[in-house]
């Protein structure tokens, strides 16, 4: 494939466990995991098999993903070396066998602890392909439900905000992001599911936001923090908690 300037990423993850078939990293935001639009060498599963850790030694191993976090999402990311124990693991994920919990940063005080239980699926009128809507399962939908709990809430400049910790227990694309939104609660910094569709567009076209969305947003990227994940792995529990 040949090399083309592609955005700068951030490649400074940190590992949290690896044995001879599991690699699970702390992920940093900013570095998409595998190539999709404008990435490509410049994403994680390209760059561990041509200048990870391992690389260039074992150039031949693959790395198979067993789950996805966005681009912008910071947190542990799984990774197998092994094509049939991620098979395994990602079937661990489908029955909502494994636990993951989250930390967001959201707009205003959102009560103590809450739930959203609104079925979801891609959107079909929006520009923008990445896009996820609410809708009822006779239109469609799957069915998608988070619980919340609200840890803090602080008062700055910017406006009120509080700490969220997320429990996803359906894994739809971009599932927080939208019951959060749904909720009146939107992450600081989501472009996607935080501004009008419009002033969205312009950052996924690569052109400048307006002022005015800049300072809607706050953050370069949304607050959204994968913290811990439970799983079962060769019979015993892993517990992978992020910094």
């Amino acid at each position: 494939t040949e090399r083309k300037d592609e955005p700068p990423v951030n490649f400074n993850y940190k590992i949290l466990f690896e044995d001879d078939v599991l690699f699970v990293i702390e992920k940093p935001a900013n570095l998409p995991v595998h190539p999709a639009g404008r990435y490509f060498f410049n994403t994680l599963l390209v760059h561990l098999k041509t200048e990870g850790h391992h690389a260039p030694l074992k150039a031949e191993r693959e790395y198979y993903l067993v789950h996805r976090i966005d681009k912008e999402t910071s947190g542990i990311l799984v990774l197998s070396k092994d094509k049939e124990v991620c098979t395994h693991l990602t079937q661990q994920f489908a029955e909502r066998k494994t636990e993951k919990r989250y930390l967001a940063i959201v707009r205003g005080r959102c009560p103590d602890e809450f739930e959203v239980d609104l079925a979801m699926k891609r959107a079909t009128k929006s520009l923008i392909e990445l896009k996820m809507v609410l809708a009822s399962e006779n239109e469609e939908g799957q069915s998608a439900y988070t619980r919340f709990v609200r840890l803090s809430t602080h008062r700055n400049r910017f406006g009120v905000f509080s700490l969220v910790e997320c429990f996803p227990k359906t894994g739809r694309q971009h599932q927080i992001r939208v019951h959060l939104e749904a909720a009146g609660h939107p992450i600081v910094g989501d472009k996607l599911y935080g501004l009008p569709e419009e002033e969205a567009l312009r950052f996924y076209e690569r052109q400048h936001l307006s002022a005015e969305a800049q300072e809607k947003i706050i953050l370069p990227r949304h607050a959204l923090h994968l913290l811990l994940l439970l799983t079962d792995h060769l019979s015993k529990q892993l517990t992978c908690r992020a910094t």
